[in-house]
C-alpha cells in the first residue's frame, strides 16, 4: 500500500495504480482506497474499489473507517456506508463513520447518521471527545469559525480539545480570520499534550506550514515563547527521562516555529540546543541538532552562528559527555 501511495504521489497517475493492483491481496484494498479516494482523477478506480465487497471483509472495516477519518474523506465514507449498511452494524464502526463524515464538513449528513446532535451528550470518554472534535472540525470546514470554536471549547480542557482548537485556529490564521495575539488566548501551558500526540501535525522544513506551525509561530511572535516551549516538558515525562524518539521531533517543530515567527530570540534558540542533551541516543541527538541547524539557516541564511549559540552548543556537548561518562575508570 505504501508503494502504491508513493506512485500516486509521485506520478499523479491512477492508471499506474490500477495496473499495479491486479493480483494485490484483498487485505490491502482498504489502504489503496484511502490513497485514491481523495484524488478527483482517481474516481473511476475509487468506484471500482468500492464495488468490491472484499473491501469490508473481516476486521478491515474499523481500520478503513479510521483511515478515512484521518484523511477527512466524508464523501467516500458516506458512499461506503450507503453501499454496505452492514459496515456500521456495530456502535464503534458507526461512530468512526460519523467522525469521518463530520470532520470533512458534511455536518448535516454526519449528525443524521449519529442520530441527531442530542446524542453527543450521551457519549462518554474518547467516543465523546473524538466526535465533538470531528464536529468542530467540520464546522470550521464550512467556514463557521465562531461556531466551531464554541463546539471545541466543550472539550477545551482536554488534550483532544486543545489540538482541535489549534487545528481550527491554524486554518483561521491561514485565511487571515484571526490575529496572532488571539491564538490560544489565555492558555498558560501545553504540557498536557502527550509525547505521541503531535505526530500527524509535524512538518518538515521546506514544506508548506501546517496548522500547528502557524499556531506556534503566532504565539512566539506575540511574546508567548515560554508557553510554546512547555511542549518540551509534557505531563508524566520528567527531565531525567530520555527524550529519544519524541523530543527531537518537538525540538524540530519548535525550531521551525521560531523560523516562521522570524524570531531573533537568542535565549529561545539556546533553550532548544540545551534540550538536545536530554536525548540519550546519538541518532536522536543528530536529528535534533540537524533540525535546529536547518531552521536557523532558513531564518538567517546570511548570518554566522552567534557566539552565544556556539557556547550553548559547547555546553550541551559537555552535558552529554558528563552524563554518559563511565562512573569508574577502566582497569580499576
Amino acid at each position: 500500500v505504501g508503494l502504491l501511495s508513493q506512485v500516486l504521489a509521485e506520478t499523479g497517475s491512477c492508471d499506474d495504480i490500477e495496473r499495479l493492483i491486479d493480483g494485490v491481496p484483498s487485505w490491502q484494498l482498504p489502504g489503496i482506497l484511502v490513497s485514491t479516494a481523495g484524488d478527483p482523477g482517481c474516481e473511476k478506480l475509487t468506484n471500482k474499489l468500492l464495488d468490491d465487497p472484499a473491501i469490508i471483509e473481516g476486521a478491515r472495516p474499523a481500520r478503513l473507517l479510521l483511515e478515512l477519518g484521518k484523511a477527512r474523506n466524508g464523501a467516500t465514507t458516506d458512499a461506503l456506508v450507503k453501499k454496505y449498511p452492514e459496515l456500521i452494524s456495530t456502535p464503534q464502526n458507526r461512530l468512526l463513520a460519523v467522525q469521518a463524515i463530520l470532520s470533512s464538513g458534511m455536518v448535516e449528513t454526519g449528525l443524521e447518521l449519529l442520530g441527531g446532535k442530542g446524542i453527543l451528550s450521551k457519549l462518554r470518554g474518547y467516543d465523546m471527545l473524538n466526535t465533538v472534535s470531528a464536529l468542530a472540525t467540520g464546522e470550521a470546514a464550512q467556514g463557521k469559525w465562531a461556531e466551531s470554536i464554541k463546539t471545541a471549547m466543550v472539550i477545551g480542557n482536554t488534550e483532544t480539545g486543545i489540538l482541535c482548537i489549534m487545528d481550527i485556529q491554524g486554518n483561521m490564521l491561514a485565511k487571515d480570520s484571526l490575529q496572532p495575539e488571539d491564538v490560544l488566548k489565555g492558555l498558560v501551558t501545553l504540557h498536557m499534550i502527550r509525547t505521541s500526540a503531535l505526530e500527524s501535525s509535524l512538518t518538515r522544513i521546506g514544506h508548506k506550514p501546517s496548522n500547528l506551525d502557524r499556531v506556534l509561530a503566532a504565539m512566539i511572535s506575540t511574546n508567548r515563547r515560554d508557553v510554546v516551549f512547555t511542549l518540551l516538558n509534557p505531563k508524566f515525562q520528567t527531565r531525567l527521562e530520555s527524550g529519544d524518539q519524541w523530543l527531537e521531533k518537538r525540538i524540530g517543530a519548535l525550531a521551525l516555529a521560531m523560523t516562521h515567527a522570524n524570531s531573533t530570540d537568542i535565549e529561545g534558540w539556546k533553550s532548544l540546543i540545551m534540550a538536545v542533551s536530554r536525548c540519550h541516543r546519538v541518532d536522536s541527538q543528530v536529528r535534533a541538532l540537524t533540525a535546529i541547524a536547518m531552521a536557523w539557516d532558513k531564518a538567517h541564511p546570511n548570518d554566522a552562528l552567534p557566539n552565544e549559540l556556539r557556547n550553548a552548543l559547547t555546553d550541551m556537548i559537555v552535558a552529554i559527555t558528563v552524563r554518559d561518562a563511565p562512573t569508574t575508570i577502566p582497569g580499576e
